[in-house]
Order: C-alpha cells, then structure tokens, then sequence
C-alpha cells in the first residue's frame, strides 16, 4: 500500500471509524517468558506432564523447538512450516547445521561439542541466501536447557551420522580432536542434507509414525504450547512469542542495537521498541530517585512471566458445573 494511502486509511480508522463504532483501540498484553520462566516450562514438560502425546519424537522436539526460538529470539516461521505457507515445507533442515567438536577453550584437556544452525527464512530474508548464523555449545549443568543433547537425541533416532561408529550419546561424547586439528566436523550422511529435522506426526497403516519430509506445521506446536503453559498453572496464554519477546529483552541487554537487530532479524531499531520491549520498566527508578541501591531482583521478579503463576489452579471444568453449563437457560436457547 502506498504510504500517502495507508497514513489516509489510518486516520479514517483512528477518527470515523472509532467514533461510529466505539472501536477498543487499546493494545493487547504481551508476556514476556524469562529464563525463570523457561525453567518452569520446562520443568513441567519434563518431570510434570503425564498427558500422552502424538508422537514419543515430540517429547524431544517440542523443548527443543522452544531452546531454539529462546536462543535465536527468532519466529517459528525460521524453524517450522509458517501457517500462512502449508505445504511449503519451508523450515529448518540437516544441511542447515553443522555438529563439530572443539578443545573447550577453558579446559583444554575436555572437548565439547557446538552447533551452527543457519536460518534460511527469517522474515525479510526468505529465499535469499543470507541465513543469520547462530552458534550453541553443550551445556552440562542442567541438561534441560542443553539444545545440543535434544538435537544429538534427533539426529541419533533419525540415523543421520556419516560415521559409522556414531551410534550413541556416548559415541559422540568420546570423540577428541587430534593436534594440530582445531575442530572435528560430524558430517551426516549426503541423504539426510535435505531432510527436515522437525517433523510432523502422520497416520499410516502401521498407526502413527514420523513423515520422512513434512514439515512440522506451526498451530500444531503452538497448540502444544498452550497446554504445559496453562497446565503448569501459567494465568496467560503460552505462545512462541512469548518466548522470542523474553529472548529479545535479554539480548537487548548485552548486545548493541546493530547486534540486537541482527540476532532479531529486525531492519530497524524502533521495531523492537514498539513491539518486543517489556512494557514494565527494568529499572529501580524509585531506588534511583531515593538514592539508594538498586533492588533490581525485585524489578525482575514482578517483570516474570510467572508473577501470577499457580500450579494449584483448575485445569478444565468440574462435572458440576459442566452440569450447570447445560442447564443455562440463555445456552440453551
């Protein structure tokens, strides 16, 4: 739309139109999902959740989908098959990561394993060759929050390794690179490069299996989302926005505003202050204005995700008032 015509069509909507109908301008809340937060999600998902699910791959694929978005801040769209494209098959495949082993820099007697994940199509950059490259290293501390043992899982349940004597977690764990080498490349077998590393559950004559080549499709992870985050007591929807917008402020911390619109795929500066900054304030400005110190971690605490959070809240309705729903007169009708 032309921009003379699109400012024409915004002031009709924001005057007339307003006026006539009484339109609700106000904007929506935006949760923000904190490392805190991701940590709770997770938690239920892990050692909580007693649903069955569709498929067991989606036990692994699902965290590991929301580890990705949390640490590239980027939208489903560059990992997943986009709502407004089925049937594309437009998301994240094998030849789009590279595994290697490296000597830890820090203990030079340990190696670690790293991944660089590609992304081909996040917004603005579809199809033109210019992926934004992210970089993720093993994590031992809490394995929850590690993408590469999620990946590492995939890629073993899906026989993806060229080497032979890759077969296990602990095969690939062994593995040391030999002097004067800096890194070791784990390349995957040249079928699996344009294979589609989340994919989604089909029906089949043998009952429910993997497809080799769907994509898995966006409302079907986002739907999986909504329930651990409303099952985990969580008193807002869980959307995989809520998890870029909370990988957005983090970045924003550390990172200068060029660093920040490249890792968010943004052109501009003013798109993350619009739409992505927490519409809480980050600061103690009272402890500034009082002079006196900081008390940040309380800032942060009522910033969270899970401020109004409580396991202890209803999941669904009790029989009574399912009762009481069929009886109302006014549904009835």
């Amino acid at each position: 739309v032309d921009e003379l015509v699109g400012e024409l069509i915004s002031e009709f909507i924001l005057g007339p139109l307003t006026d006539e109908y009484d339109l609700d301008l106000s904007i929506d809340y935006k949760p923000v999902v904190s490392v805190e937060d991701l940590v709770a999600i997770l938690h239920y998902h892990w050692c909580l959740d007693t649903a069955s699910v569709t498929h067991e791959r989606y036990t692994v694929q699902n965290p590991l989908l929301m580890l990705f978005i949390a640490y590239t801040s980027s939208r489903p769209r560059a990992l997943i098959e986009s709502g407004c494209l089925r049937g594309s098959n437009d998301a994240l495949f094998y030849k789009d990561i590279v595994l290697r082993v490296i000597p830890n820099p820090d203990q030079p007697d340990r190696h670690v394993l790293v991944m660089e994940v590609s992304l081909m199509f996040m917004k603005g950059k579809r199809n033109k060759s210019q992926p934004t490259t992210y970089i993720f290293r093993e994590r031992d501390d809490n394995l929850a929050l590690c993408p590469v043992s999620h990946f590492l899982a995939l890629a073993l349940a899906d026989d993806a390794f060229g080497a032979r004597d890759i077969n296990s977690v602990e095969d690939a764990l062994r593995i040391r690179v030999m002097a004067p080498r800096n890194s070791l490349h784990l390349k995957w077998k040249p079928h699996m490069l344009n294979i589609l590393v989340f994919r989604r559950a089909v029906h089949s004559a043998e009952g429910i299996r993997i497809s080799p080549d769907k994509a898995l499709p966006y409302d079907t992870f986002n739907q999986y989302l909504q329930r651990p985050g409303r099952n985990a007591g969580f008193e807002h929807k869980l959307t995989p926005y809520c998890i870029r917008r909370g990988s957005a402020n983090a970045v924003d911390t550390v990172a200068t505003t060029s660093e920040r619109n490249q890792v968010m795929g943004h052109s501009r500066a003013d798109i993350f202050e619009r739409y992505y900054i927490l519409v809480k304030a980050k600061r103690d400005v009272q402890s500034a204005h009082l002079g006196c110190p900081a008390r940040e971690s309380i800032i942060q605490a009522v910033g969270r995700f899970s401020l109004t959070r409580d396991p202890r809240a209803p999941k669904e309705l009790s029989n009574e008032q399912k009762e009481a729903i069929e009886r109302d007169p006014q549904l009835i009708k």
